[in-house]
């Protein structure tokens, strides 16, 4: 397993609201995954670079479930290659019957299609809280 060193790591969320996207919950509006851009900091320059793959690895995303992890997929069988695998973390929307696990799923980059996994409609707080977490176990 490689997990990245946090000093030379960052995540970045960029989102616009869609006006013409709507729900009861957070004022009418929940931000959803519509894809991803991943770059690399070139230091000898200090300029971003796109990359278009991370290999023979998958990573693992969520705002609260700790740093971003990277993940062979010969150490976790069945995770897929080059794909973002990625959590909301849906503690700021547990207000009038809202809750997270709406923002649930994976990115394949090189074939830039997003998979979504919808939890809407699971209102029992007990299957929803606490937040997503990525859980891996240590060999």
């Amino acid at each position: 397993m490689f997990v990245p060193n946090s000093s030379k790591f960052c995540s970045v969320y960029l989102y616009e609201n869609d006006p013409d996207e709507h729900d009861e919950c957070v004022g009418g509006l929940l931000p959803r995954t519509a894809g991803f851009a991943v770059f690399k900091l070139n230091e000898d320059v200090l300029d971003w670079e796109k990359v278009e793959s991370i290999g023979d690895y998958a990573l693992f995303l969520g705002i609260e479930s700790g740093p971003p992890v990277f993940v062979s997929p010969d150490d976790y069988p069945g995770c897929r290659v080059n794909c973002i695998y990625f959590t909301d973390d849906g503690s700021e929307f547990h207000k009038d019957d809202c809750h997270g696990g709406y923002d649930i799923g994976v990115y394949d980059i090189g074939e830039d299609c997003l998979e979504t996994f919808s939890c809407r409609g699971l209102y029992d707080p007990i299957l929803i809280w606490p937040p997503p977490v990525w859980v891996f176990p240590c060999m």
